[in-house]
This record gives C-alpha cells, sequence and structure tokens, in this order.
C-alpha cells in the first residue's frame, strides 16, 4: 500500500486520516489500522475512501493486493488511466471509481476480473470503445458507464450478460449504436442511442419521421 500512498494525496487535509504514512517504502503504523483500509486474516480485503477529496493516480501495484473484494474511490479527484493490472484481482466483487477523473480506454484486462458484480465507472473522461471482454464477467449486475466520451458500438457479445444484468447505463456517451439483445436488460438507459443492424452499423432512430411528411408544415 506504500505504492498507493506514494501516488496519491489527500487534497482536503489529513486531520479525520489514520495512518497513511510511510517511511522509505515501509508502513510506519500497521496498513489494517488505516483509515479506508478493511482485512480479514492481516490480508487487505477493502479499500474504501468515498469522498476524500483524494488527488493521484492508481499505481500499477493495485494488482499484487489479491485479496481485495472491494475497491470504493468515488467522488474523488484521482485521474489517469486506470491501471491493467486492476485485472488481476479475481476476488473483486465491486469496483467504484465514479465521479472521478479517470481518462483514456477501458483496459481489456477487466475481464479477468471473473467475480465481479457491480462496475462502477460513470462521470469521468473515458474515452476510446467498450473492450468485448467485458462479456467475460459472468457474475456482472450492475454496469454504470454513464458521462463519459466512450465511442463506437456496443460489442455484440456483451449480449451473454443481458441474462445476468439487472442495471446497464451507457448515456452521455458518444456510442453509435448496440445490439438490440440488450434491450431485455431490466433497467437499460441508452438516451436516443440506436440499436444496431445485422451488420454492425446504426439504424434509423425510432422517433424520426420522414422528410416527406413534414414537407408543407408551416409552424
Amino acid at each position: 500500500m506504500c505504492d498507493f500512498q506514494g501516488s496519491t494525496t489527500f487534497t482536503g487535509g489529513t486531520s479525520s486520516i489514520t495512518g497513511w504514512d510511510c517511511s522509505q517504502g515501509v508502513p510506519v503504523t500497521p496498513v489494517c489500522s488505516w483509515t479506508g483500509i478493511s482485512c480479514s486474516n492481516s490480508q487487505i480485503v477493502s479499500i474504501n475512501l468515498p469522498y476524500y477529496s483524494l488527488s493521484g493516480s492508481i499505481p500499477s501495484s493495485i494488482g499484487n493486493i489479491v485479496t481485495l473484494t472491494s475497491i470504493n474511490l468515488r467522488n474523488n479527484l484521482l485521474f489517469g488511466p486506470i491501471p491493467t493490472s486492476i485485472g488481476l484481482l479475481v476476488s473483486l466483487t465491486a469496483l467504484s471509481l465514479q465521479f472521478n477523473k479517470f481518462h483514456t480506454s477501458l483496459p481489456s484486462s477487466l475481464g479477468g476480473l471473473s467475480s465481479l458484480v457491480s462496475l462502477f465507472f460513470q462521470s469521468n473522461s473515458l474515452t476510446g470503445t467498450l473492450p468485448a471482454t467485458l462479456s467475460k464477467l459472468s457474475s456482472l449486475v450492475n454496469l454504470l458507464l454513464s458521462s463519459n466520451s466512450l465511442t463506437g458500438s456496443i460489442p455484440e457479445s456483451l449480449c451473454t450478460l443481458s441474462t445476468t444484468m439487472v442495471i446497464f447505463q451507457i448515456q452521455s456517451n458518444k456510442f453509435t449504436c448496440y445490439p438490440s439483445c440488450l434491450n431485455s436488460i431490466n433497467t437499460f438507459s441508452k438516451d436516443n442511442i440506436p440499436p444496431c443492424s445485422p451488420t454492425g452499423q446504426p439504424t434509423s432512430q425510432p422517433n424520426s419521421q420522414p422528410t416527406a411528411l413534414l414537407t408543407g408544415l408551416v409552424l
């Protein structure tokens, strides 16, 4: 955790923070006593630091904490890419990074999070297309990606998740279309993104009106 401590800063002050101090790469106090850190049998299982004005980036060494089951860093000031090593956390069930400043594309290694139930990435600055490897997340129930700058079409491979997902949010992005199989998801928020045609191209918007019907209208 000293790598994490060294790459981040509590910009809102440390008066309410316990621990989070290292000397020459060694924790000054036991990591399990640090604010936001929960342990089981002396192994870190949770990082829970929402609303702490935490600035900086997540180090690649996060992938070494293989006992993690939950990461909640929502509503902070974190930036940079999401490290590819995060895909090594096979016990992780919840990943909450929403309302930060993460940028670049989503790493394809996310497909390695075989235990993941909830993935919250909304309201960041993510770009690029969705990795098809997300289809490997067979336990996924909640996938929230709204308010980013993601592009392209939603991979058809995500149809394999339509029977397990309950909430899927992709609104306020730059997606071109989505596979219609995803309409079976209980809560599917997509703005006016049209479904994809069999060739993977956007179909016309369902509410559009032929130009001929508008001819001669006087407003």
